[in-house]
């Protein structure tokens, strides 16, 4: 029923009084004829907000529908890249199954499924809502047991715990701050991959990354970074936040040409991610990108995702070269710039900050430790910092 049955006889009684009253201010009006009037003026005053409040749910109840059609559109457009994956490792496999030993078979069949696992874990993780996903809510406390013994640990040791954390899913996430000087305001999170063992430990990548690189797993990790990104982004966006989230690329991960030329077309049809995208490769690497990686980069460019360069050992920067290649952000340690600041003086420091300015990008010194360290870089005029001082590297929370 459109009218509440409750508000009826309301609406009657108060037809009813009003009514009255005005047969006593007309009095030529019949006491029946103004109760007549007035009920059905209340009458259709009634109707007429009912019909209103109608409206509006239906509104709304479509505008739910759409939400959850291009949710729905969405989870698909994952499932199907997942198990196109899944088909092509399970199709190498088949292919080259021929020719290999049983014990080979076996090896091969074991680093699929490690790859299948993983990628029905991060199609789970991104087909489900990520509400407060964001910063500030999603961290926890901090990485309490990490393995600092990698130089004990050789490569037939580690290599079979990176297979098992990629097998058990036991792949974290971890963000540190990067901060706006001299206020410490917290801009962006870099993104890092930490790895478990079974008992809980957590490897550093100095002990995993050099056996996972010879092994072929880099590519692996750095794909579930991604996705992992890809949900922080989300979580942020839906509580219309400002965070940047700087993501390492290695080049494992951009030679996969496959893989990268599908992560392009998935950003391509949501490109409202791309805007909180800052996607991180060492100097070292430049020379690796040739022109197929060049290609996916400049597309990502035009997405709206932006370019950092980190692990800078040669300060002689060819700027030019860098704005060919998109790159806004350029990350020096801070003892590099001490160094520099010691052998050539410290205007050489604040000419170098000024070249990157003029060229439109922005310094970002990594690995500040203490406030003397702070201290003398401010002098220098810096405007981005990153390190322990400001924030030790923290778990972002899993997918629910």
């Amino acid at each position: 029923m459109i009218l509440n049955l409750v508000a009826i006889p309301l609406y009657l009684l108060l037809a009813i009084a009003t009514g009255l009253a005005g047969h006593s201010l007309w009095p030529s009006l019949g006491v029946g004829s103004s109760v007549l009037l007035a009920a059905c003026v209340f009458l259709a005053a009634a109707l007429l907000h009912e019909v209103i409040e109608r409206k509006r749910s239906t509104a709304e109840t479509r505008r739910q529908l759409m939400l959850l059609r291009q949710s729905s559109r969405h989870t698909e457009e994952e499932l199907r890249w997942a198990r196109r994956e899944m088909r092509d490792l399970l199709s190498a496999l088949e292919d080259s199954g021929v020719s290999r030993s049983p014990a080979s078979q076996q090896a091969a069949l074991d680093e699929v499924m490690t790859e299948v696992r993983m990628l029905r874990s991060l199609v789970e993780g991104l087909s489900e809502p990520q509400d407060g996903t964001g910063p500030g809510r999603q961290l926890r406390p901090a990485l309490a047991e990490e393995q600092d013994d990698g130089e004990t640990l050789g490569a037939e040791e580690v290599l079979p715990l990176v297979r098992e954390a990629l097998s058990h899913d036991r792949v974290d996430v971890v963000l540190q701050p990067i901060v706006s000087l001299p206020q410490r305001k917290r801009r962006s999170y870099e993104c890092f991959t930490r790895l478990r063992d079974g008992e809980g430990n957590v490897l550093l990548p100095e002990t995993y990354l050099p056996v996972a690189r010879q092994a072929g797993l880099v590519a692996a990790i750095d794909n579930m970074l991604l996705f992992r990104c890809i949900q922080l982004v989300r979580g942020i966006q839906r509580r219309h936040a400002s965070v940047d989230f700087f993501c390492n690329l290695s080049v494992s991960t951009l030679q996969d040409e496959d893989f990268f030329a599908d992560f392009v077309d998935y950003l391509g049809s949501h490109r409202e991610l791309a805007a909180n995208l800052v996607f991180e490769f060492p100097q070292e690497d430049l020379d690796q990108h040739g022109p197929r990686i060049r290609e996916l980069l400049d597309q990502l460019h035009v997405l709206g995702c932006r370019f950092s360069l980190d692990r800078i050992q040669d300060l002689y920067l060819d700027l030019d070269d860098l704005a060919e290649r998109h790159i806004v952000f350029v990350k020096i340690e801070a003892d590099v710039l001490q160094s520099l600041a010691r052998a050539r003086g410290s205007h050489a420091v604040v000419g170098l900050i000024t070249e990157l300015g003029e060229s439109d990008i922005d310094l970002i010194v990594e690995k500040i430790e203490d406030e003397s360290v702070l201290k003398e870089l401010l002098d220098y005029g810096i405007d981005f910092g990153q390190g322990y001082l400001f924030g030790e590297p923290r778990f972002a929370r899993p997918a629910a």
